[in-house]
């Protein structure tokens, strides 16, 4: 998460659609001890350490920074946030949620501090076990109530199933494969990962507004690849896997 690098235009932070539940998780996030906190993130005592500060200092009334210009995983290379014109941002609002294991769901514009958390954690919470349970239909109901007909998941499995298990949209999911040097043809996670972040910039340039002009993608040497496509499962392949660098 990056809370340094200006934005490059004004934006008013947005409240988080699901803000009262991100406190309630911080609240009780904050409560533990480094040790088990180390224990729920799977991460070094080190890490643990940096993190447990982030729910100390949580304050509910802090704005945040827009979700969009914050995060920089590797999916998010892709996006190139920075680089999002007023009118592309503004389109991106629209249609474009983030998922988040203590925020739920987020638009670009949603204000966020930071934080680390992810979905899978088996975080005991009221009565839930797990923020997979936590969550529940929450987050479906939301996207369903947003008037569209269809969802494109360009999310991993972890963070796309809290939503796609519940939802009653049609769900289209992108799949990136590659030809490998021994000539098999398959997923490799980290340009899949890459390339999701990648088609989402793409849909926002483009205007998309149905699953069959995706079959349009052509980025990073991707094409549309009709014969390992299945129903709601659009296959995007290049004849050579080299690195993926973004300028």
């Amino acid at each position: 998460m990056d809370f340094t690098t200006p934005v490059p235009y004004e934006i008013t932070p947005q409240i988080p659609v699901f803000s009262n539940e991100a406190a309630q998780l911080a609240t009780n996030i904050a409560k533990l001890s480094q040790p088990k906190l180390t224990k729920l993130l799977l991460v070094s005592p080190a890490i643990a350490s940096v993190v447990y500060r982030y729910y100390q200092d949580w304050d509910e009334t802090c704005v945040g920074r827009p979700a969009l210009w914050t995060y920089t995983g590797d999916v998010y290379k892709g996006v190139k946030a920075q680089t999002l014109s007023e009118a592309d941002a503004d389109w991106a609002q629209q249609h474009l949620l983030i998922s988040s294991g203590l925020y739920g769901l987020v638009r670009p514009f949603d204000g966020i501090q930071a934080y680390r958390l992810e979905m899978k954690s088996s975080f005991q919470i009221e009565r839930a076990t797990s923020l997979n349970e936590f969550w529940g239909g929450k987050l479906s109901q939301y996207v369903d109530g947003q008037g569209d007909d269809w969802l494109c998941n360009l999310s991993s499995e972890e963070y796309a199933r809290v939503v796609t298990r519940h939802t009653k949209l049609p769900v289209i999911t992108p799949v990136f494969l590659d030809t490998k040097p021994t000539g098999a043809i398959g997923q490799v996670p980290i340009y899949s990962k890459m390339m999701r972040g990648v088609m989402a910039r793409w849909m926002i340039d483009k205007r998309i507004r149905n699953p069959e002009q995706l079959t349009k993608f052509g980025e990073h040497k991707y094409s549309y690849d009709s014969c390992n496509s299945k129903p709601g499962f659009p296959a995007f392949r290049r004849q050579k896997m080299i690195p993926l660098r973004f300028d």
